[in-house]
């Protein structure tokens, strides 16, 4: 893998604070902005606490240095903006102009954590003050900054695609789509529209990927019915071109997204936290929302409710696609299950369930969860090459292997996770085209 920097700087400090959350079992998004239709405001972290008796979003600003007093004042705003509590305002250096006790005297009085991040070995016992708890295993934070960063950079390969004329078409369309699950969908306060805004892009953009290798082929653009391409095997299975793995990546996000809104509308729903939205018919009063909703989503709304640790479903995906790569070792299935536990808060006797909850949500041949032949390595469908290889290195560190050839997996396991572990390099290595 490549080296991370030492003393992150911009987005790499973000990178390095969403890490920190995410390792502690938080569900973490990055880089929200809300849009109106120009950017209004842009939020560099959020994170909810599913563990928590109910789970609320919390804002992070991530400043390297450069900062003054307008900029505390600004993140200050915007949390009374959009109604967030629990805000941190979480810094490298100081500062212009800006002391320590100042600082620390204003964020009291706005309700603001203020985190000084001086020494980064010891920014766990810096963050404490938002409230997260220590990490199940210290090394999964260099995990999380790779993965960040490898999101980060798929996403960056869309717009080298449409700079380079690669699949422009289908790479504008997949911008659009990140623009809706990261940031449009975000701002919607009701979760009832949320859950259709995140299910119906879904519906309408499942085929994004081989979309974009017909494009790239140069077999025209088709989001119905894409043709079947060489280039979109090699691009799953080899992790070549980068851009048809970012539309991977994303309809894997977007999957996530409507599960963690499925699982809000539960809570919400048992909270009485949901807005009315009723109409009279013939002197009946109908929930139009709710109707709306139990079209898509009926069966999840049931269903979910009936596994005890259900509210940690978005943890535990989030951390199933983004760290682990989409993928369990049978053969050391015990280790793994209890590991992805510890990491996530759902039990191991409830990790199959957890694996099922696509099936439930997103019907699929054969089901998303297979084992292919000679392997032990069972894994989701359409998992992108990079990340698959993000969760390879996750299992050296895990078990103490310095490479694959002494991994011992049963079959082809080992080669397949060493050509991953390739794909995440080259990912990270890649110049600015991004696109091969």
């Amino acid at each position: 893998m490549a080296v991370l920097p030492e003393n992150p700087e911009g987005l790499d400090l973000e990178d390095f604070v969403a890490a920190h959350l995410a390792a502690r079992g938080m569900f973490v998004e990055t880089g929200v902005t809300e849009r109106n239709p120009r950017s209004i405001l842009e939020l560099d972290v959020v994170w909810t606490d599913y563990a928590a008796e109910r789970p609320k979003r919390r804002p992070v600003e991530v400043k390297s240095g450069g900062w003054g007093l307008s900029d505390f004042f600004k993140f200050n705003g915007w949390t009374h903006y959009l109604g967030l509590e629990g805000g941190s305002f979480v810094f490298r250096h100081l500062g212009d102009e800006v002391t320590a006790p100042l600082i620390q005297c204003i964020a009291e009085r706005c309700g603001i954590n203020a985190i000084h991040l001086k020494d980064l070995a010891a920014a766990g016992g810096a963050l404490a003050p938002m409230g997260i708890p220590e990490a199940a295993d210290a090394g999964t934070v260099e995990i999380w900054r790779y993965s960040f960063l490898l999101q980060r950079r798929l996403i960056m390969s869309l717009g080298a695609a449409i700079r380079g004329g690669v699949c422009p078409e289908s790479a504008k369309k997949a911008k659009d789509f990140f623009k809706l699950v990261n940031d449009a969908a975000f701002f919607e306060p009701d979760v009832r529209t949320r859950v259709e805004m995140m299910f119906n892009a879904h519906m309408s953009h499942r085929l994004l990927g081989a979309s974009a290798a017909g494009e790239t082929a140069g077999l025209g653009v088709n989001f119905e019915q894409p043709p079947e391409t060489p280039l979109f095997k090699a691009a799953l299975y080899d992790g070549a071109h980068f851009p048809v793995q970012c539309c991977l990546f994303l309809g894997h996000r977007g999957r996530l997204a409507v599960l963690k809104a499925a699982v809000d509308c539960v809570l919400d729903k048992a909270a009485g936290q949901l807005p009315p939205k009723v109409i009279k018919v013939l002197g009946v009063a109908v929930d139009l929302a709710e109707s709306e909703l139990t079209r898509g989503f009926r069966k999840a709304v049931e269903v979910l409710p009936c596994y005890p640790t259900f509210k940690r479903y978005p943890v535990f995906w989030q951390t199933f696609l983004w760290a682990w790569g989409g993928f369990i070792l049978e053969d050391r299935k015990e280790q793994e299950y209890a590991a992805l536990s510890a990491q996530t808060g759902v039990p191991m006797g409830e990790i199959d369930q957890a694996l099922g909850i696509f099936d439930l949500l997103f019907p699929y041949p054969a089901g998303w969860i297979v084992t292919p032949a000679n392997t032990v390595r069972r894994g989701l469908k359409l998992m992108p090459a990079a990340l698959r290889g993000l969760g390879a290195h996750l299992r050296l560190q895990m078990y103490g292997v310095k490479n694959y050839d002494t991994f011992g997996a049963g079959g082809l396991t080992s080669h397949h996770m060493a050509l991953d572990n390739n794909a995440a390099v080259r990912l990270l290595g890649a110049d600015d085209q991004l696109v091969k």
